[in-house]
């Protein structure tokens, strides 16, 4: 639903967007973590992964990073709020950064990597969802406007599934 943040005209029916965006994300990220406690030895062996089970409780929080971190940055461009969106990214690569070098230096392998990357993703969302203007009581309301406003722009988390999921993948 983050594409469609950019289309109705009413700022309330945009941040209720916003909100089922955020929604989605939260359920999504629960069922990966959910799946990777389940399955989380068999997928790694399966992926032929040399730290089963450690490294993909991880995929969840990257996940719901990744997502609380596109809605947000759909709603700052739908408010033309380009320079949070660039000091947020730019934040994100200087943590990330910082900590793989860092990680690096104390023999982290690639859990480090892991680890900053989860931390570049969370200060890029920690000041998107800072700057973010507008009422948290809308963007956390759910009535029947929001289930019509789901159903009205259905199409587009179709249409942008399939470069999200390999995305959330990646």
């Amino acid at each position: 639903y983050d594409v469609a943040l950019l289309m109705p005209r009413p700022r309330d029916a945009a941040e209720r967007l916003l909100g089922i965006a955020l929604r989605f994300t939260l359920a999504i990220a629960a069922i990966a973590l959910m799946t990777s406690l389940i399955a989380g030895d068999r997928i790694a062996i399966a992926l032929d992964a040399p730290t089963p089970r450690g490294w993909i409780l991880l995929v969840a929080p990257a996940l719901l990073l990744t997502g609380v971190g596109i809605a947000l940055s759909g709603m700052a461009s739908r408010l033309r709020r380009f320079a949070v969106i660039a000091r947020a990214r730019f934040a994100q690569s200087t943590v990330a950064v910082v900590l793989n070098l860092s990680l690096g230096a104390l023999g982290a392998g690639p859990i480090g990597l892991l680890i900053a990357y989860l931390a570049g993703m969370l200060a890029s969302a920690s000041m998107l969802a800072h700057r973010q203007p507008g009422a948290i009581a809308t963007v956390l309301r759910w009535d029947l406007r929001s289930t019509t406003l789901m159903r009205r722009y259905r199409s587009y988390p179709l249409v942008n599934a399939s470069s999200g999921l390999l995305h959330g993948v990646t």
